[in-house]
C-alpha cells in the first residue's frame, strides 16, 4: 500500500506536541464567541496514526483519561442523547453540555435534565431522509466494512445543520471515512474545532481506537488513521499549562 506523502514517521505525540508548539507560537488570539474567552487559533494540522503495529496515539506528557475517550466513542456509536447514558459508561464528558450551557437549558427543544438533543452518534443513526424517514449511517458503512466492499463512500458523519437548533452541542470531531486498500482498512477524520490543551488528547485516541476496533470486527488489518484539524486553539486559561507541558519529554 502507498503511505500518505506527508507521514510523519514520529509518533502521534511528537506531532501533537510540534502541533502544540506551533499553534502556541504561531496561533492568533481571538475571542470565541460561545464562550466569550480568548482563544489562541491557527487552522489546518494533519496528524497520521500508524495502527499497522498496534500503535497508539497516546499522550503521556499530561494526564490521559483514555478510558473515557473510549467510553464517549462508544457512546457515540450507539446514539447516545443523554449526559445520563454516557455517564453509565463511565464518562463524564457530557455533563456540562447537558446541563452548564445557558444557551441550551433556554432551548425549547431541550427535554430536561442530561438531554443532549440531537448530538453526534444519535444523528448519524437517526439521519432524516428525503422521505420523512431515518436511516442508519453507522450500521449501512459498518455492513460494507464487514463484507470488505469499498465504494468510495464509507462515511459516518454527525453534520448536519438541518438539526443544530435541537442540539446541545455542534459536533467537533464530524465526520469519519473508511478505505479499504489491499486487507488493510485506513481511516481519515474530520475535526471542524479542537481545544489543543483538552479535547485533542481525546480525539487523537478515539481516531486510532476507532480503526483497530472496526479492523478487528472485520477481520482487516488496521493501516494508518488520518487525522484532519480545521481550527486548532488554545484557551487563554490553559497558556500556563501548555507552556509547561511543551517542556516535558514523551515516555
Amino acid at each position: 500500500m502507498s503511505i500518505p506523502f506527508n507521514m510523519s514517521p514520529k509518533s502521534g505525540e511528537h506531532q501533537y506536541l510540534a502541533f502544540l508548539e506551533y499553534v502556541y507560537n504561531e496561533g492568533k488570539d481571538i475571542v470565541n464567541d460561545r464562550t466569550g474567552e480568548i482563544c489562541r487559533t491557527a487552522t489546518g494540522g494533519t496528524l497520521h496514526y500508524d495502527c499497522r503495529r498496534n500503535g497508539f496515539p497516546m499522550v503521556t506528557t499530561r494526564k490521559a483519561y483514555y478510558r473515557k475517550a473510549i467510553n464517549e466513542m462508544c457512546g457515540y456509536f450507539q446514539g447516545f442523547n443523554s449526559a445520563a447514558q454516557f455517564r453509565q459508561l463511565g464518562t463524564d464528558t457530557w455533563d456540562a453540555n447537558g446541563n452548564g450551557t445557558p444557551a441550551w437549558l433556554a432551548n425549547r427543544h431541550r427535554k430536561g435534565t442530561d438531554d443532549l438533543g440531537h448530538v453526534y452518534g444519535y444523528v448519524a443513526r437517526n439521519w432524516p431522509t428525503f422521505d420523512g424517514q431515518v436511516m442508519d449511517l453507522v450500521k449501512d458503512v459498518l455492513a460494507k466494512v464487514m463484507k470488505h466492499e469499498d465504494d468510495r463512500g464509507l462515511t459516518i458523519t454527525f453534520w448536519n445543520p438541518g438539526v443544530f437548533s435541537r442540539a446541545a452541542l455542534r459536533p467537533c470531531l464530524r465526520q469519519h471515512t473508511f478505505t479499504i486498500i489491499d486487507g488493510m482498512l485506513h481511516l481519515t477524520s474530520e475535526q471542524r474545532s479542537t481545544d489543543m490543551a483538552l479535547g485533542m488528547v481525546f480525539n487523537m485516541m478515539q481516531c486510532a481506537w476507532l480503526l483497530m476496533t472496526v479492523a478487528h470486527l472485520a477481520g482487516l488489518k488496521p493501516g494508518i488513521a488520518t487525522h484532519n484539524i480545521i481550527n486548532a486553539h488554545i484557551y487563554e486559561k490553559h497558556f500556563e499549562g501548555v507552556s509547561e507541558q511543551l517542556t516535558r519529554s514523551p515516555f
